[in-house]
């Protein structure tokens, strides 16, 4: 997508980091919060993230805050080698996340009523989740989705997740 394409759009969504807890209709179940999530990584991948793991001393913390605490005592204080090895893992994790294919999720809801009521080209979309529920509930109804601005305006900054 090129920058000069966003000028012809006149709303924004921002779905915030968890929005996906509760979109409905999702399989296995809804991505968990934060709370949640290090209990599940850790048990998912052990090596990775459980308690034997370079992660593993961060747990009570992880637990209480996973984002807080990623922030400001994993990344950049730890050997970039067993992160990547971690955010290999959650990646992994949250592509198991997936829509029914009822098109009952709140997302694909949300995207089939902007297209009938012609709004659909008229809203850039952008989200905070891991999960990729928002984009899979587009691909399933044909409608596009962009990682890159090809063009960027000045001054734009990626959101880095």
């Amino acid at each position: 997508m090129r920058a000069a394409d966003l000028i012809t759009r006149d709303t924004v969504i921002l779905f915030g980091a968890g929005a996906s807890k509760g979109a409905t209709h999702v399989t296995p179940a809804d991505p968990p919060l934060g709370q949640a999530l290090y209990s599940e990584l850790a048990s998912r991948f052990p090596n990775e993230w459980g308690s034997s793991s370079v992660l593993g001393k961060f747990a009570k913390e992880l637990t209480r805050d996973f984002e807080t605490t990623m922030l400001m005592k994993i990344f950049g204080f730890q050997p970039t080698s067993s992160l990547l090895a971690a955010h290999r893992s959650m990646a992994l994790y949250f592509a198991s996340f997936a829509p029914d294919g009822s098109a009952e999720d709140y997302y694909s809801k949300l995207l089939a009523a902007l297209r009938a009521h012609d709004r659909l080209n008229n809203v850039t979309f952008a989200s905070l989740n891991y999960d990729c529920l928002l984009e899979i509930a587009a691909l399933s109804l044909g409608v596009g989705v962009d990682y890159v601005l090809d063009d960027p305006p000045p001054g734009w900054i990626p959101e880095l997740s």
